[in-house]
């Protein structure tokens, strides 16, 4: 059960996240914010570092029980 209120809260932040990512690059693309890329892009390389640390806990978690 607390797997799912997990996978919850991920797919909440995963969407933010995507959210913000989409409305960055549109501003971008409009010529309204005048960010380089590599800022405008700051929260896909955000969203990447949280999965690899989701990720990760999950490799930690399904050892640690096989162990």
């Amino acid at each position: 059960m607390e797997s799912l209120k997990l996978l919850k809260k991920l797919s909440i932040m995963v969407r933010v996240f995507l959210f913000l990512l989409s409305l960055f690059v549109t501003l971008k693309l409009d010529d309204i914010l005048n960010w380089d890329w590599v800022t405008t892009l700051w929260s896909l390389w955000a969203l990447f570092a949280c999965l690899v640390g989701f990720a990760a806990g999950l490799l930690v978690a399904s050892f640690s029980k096989f162990v």
